[in-house]
């Protein structure tokens, strides 16, 4: 097995041989870096025995460039692999057998609002975009196109505005299964993403303390909450519960807690509180911290919030946010008044029975 890279105009194009037959391809690149990375692309094929020749720019077909996305995904193990594979299916559907050479800008578009018609959520479909250039990326790398059209996103805002007070917590709480009840306080008091409880361990929680592990987070960053009041009654009431050789501490008779996305919508209708969703409380835990008076830094290493806009944001008022704001306004300019004029009217005027200076 041997392979070279050689000049044919002012294109680089490589060469290799495999199994006593030798395969030629262009590398579109006037750089001999690119190239060569290339040739070492396919020759690591050969070594693994994957090799079956080079790709047919025009053969290779959408779904099977979404097809090698998802691959690749599992190859590197990433968190949102479920979600790849459910985004990605629409596209395989749709443009399955079309050349991905052939893929233009206006097919793009067609569908984009066709799955708007459809009533799916500009979000959703900003993410199947995302996915589809990822694709393109990966295959521009290995150089099987030249080229790839412009993928647009749709302008929304994502911002959400919901957030819960204690007693809206506690009626939900009330219509949910039991094995819920602490899933949902654990969120309220620590601002956790859903998967992060769901698949917290025994071994995460030692010596008073829950460290969540980087490859539960989001963000690939652990973190650390220090088990006082009453988390720490939460966690006491989970150890127990806690059953023999089950890892997980919340668990539906022993088994991983997965989606409860009917339980949760039910539950918010009964408590009146409609179209609530369950990272509102992630929201909420935030808001909660920041009116407690707890530094915005604490507040984010307990939260797992890694940037300062995503915080604000959370950090959401409401009408009793405001009109406690406007009480307090209004109270330090009247003392402001009272101050200004205290050099005119003297400290030891005459007060009337309520206590205020007479004006002069």
């Amino acid at each position: 097995m041997a392979g070279r890279v050689f000049l044919r105009g002012k294109t680089y194009h490589i060469a290799l041989s495999y199994k006593g037959v030798e395969y030629r391809k262009s590398a579109l690149t006037d750089k001999k870096r690119e190239a060569e990375n290339l040739l070492a692309y396919y020759l690591g094929q050969c070594a693994r025995g994957d090799f079956h020749g080079f790709e047919d720019t025009a053969t290779l077909t959408i779904g099977e460039m979404l097809t090698d996305l998802v691959d690749d995904a599992k190859r590197r193990q990433l968190r949102d692999l479920t979600t790849l594979t459910v985004k990605v299916k629409p596209m395989q559907r749709e443009w399955g057998t079309l050349p991905a050479a052939n893929l233009t800008e206006r097919h793009i578009d067609l569908y984009i609002k066709q799955r708007a018609a459809e009533g799916r959520a500009p979000a959703t479909i900003n993410a199947e975009m995302q996915y589809l250039q990822q694709a393109f990326k990966i295959v521009l790398r290995k150089k099987l196109l030249d080229k790839m059209p412009h993928v647009p996103r749709l302008k929304f805002s994502n911002a959400r505005q919901g957030f819960f007070e204690t007693e809206d917590v506690e009626r939900v709480i009330s219509h949910l299964p039991q094995h819920l009840h602490d899933v949902v306080r654990f969120a309220f008091l620590t601002g956790w993403r859903k998967r992060e409880i769901t698949t917290l361990e025994w071994r995460d929680v030692q010596d008073g303390t829950i460290r969540l592990r980087p490859v539960i987070s989001k963000n690939a960053e652990g973190r650390v909450l220090i088990v006082v009041g009453e988390l720490a009654e939460l966690i006491d009431r989970r150890r127990a519960e806690r059953l023999d050789l089950i890892p997980y501490v919340f668990h539906l008779g022993g088994k991983y807690i997965k989606q409860f996305y009917f339980h949760w919508r039910k539950a918010c209708r009964l408590a009146g509180v409609t179209g609530k969703l369950f990272h509102d409380l992630r929201r909420t835990a935030v808001r909660n911290m920041v009116r407690a008076g707890v530094p915005e830094r604490t507040a984010m290493a307990i939260s797992g919030h890694k940037t300062r806009t995503i915080f604000d944001r959370y950090n959401i008022v409401n009408e009793e946010d405001i009109r406690q704001g406007l009480l307090q306004t209004q109270k330090y300019i009247s003392q402001n008044e009272r101050r200004s004029l205290t050099p005119f009217l003297g400290e030891n005027r005459t007060r009337d029975a309520h206590g205020h200076v007479p004006r002069l």
